[in-house]
């Protein structure tokens, strides 16, 4: 499955949305606190460039590009979900907010 979640319960998950983009949703705890059907660019993402070559000679070349597999999603949206997490929930929601706040939580109370 397109899926990854975090150590602390965000599930992220990408769609084929039946647009040119990939769909990106994002969830805790089974709510739903993001969903946008054209939030990751095909151009980008979900594809690879044959063994061999590079995205530009591969363009060059019209060659067909490679799925990604379950596992290179997974992969990707494990590796990018801090940054996925803050570019799309509210800060109030975002992880480094959260780490941040705690951190100045207990500085506060340490006074």
């Amino acid at each position: 499955m397109r899926q990854h979640t975090t150590t602390d319960g965000y599930t992220l998950l990408a769609y084929a949305s039946g647009y040119l983009d990939w769909g990106l949703t994002i969830a805790k705890n089974g709510a739903e606190l993001f969903d946008n059907p054209h939030c990751l660019s095909a151009e980008v993402y979900g594809s690879s460039p044959p063994e061999g070559m590079d995205w530009d000679d591969a363009m060059d070349a019209g060659v067909e590009f490679v799925p990604w597999t379950d596992a290179t999603w997974a992969s990707y949206l494990a590796n990018e979900s801090d940054d996925l997490l803050e570019a799309f929930l509210p800060p109030e929601t975002s992880t480094s907010t959260r780490a941040l706040s705690s951190e100045i939580a207990g500085r506060i109370q340490r006074r």
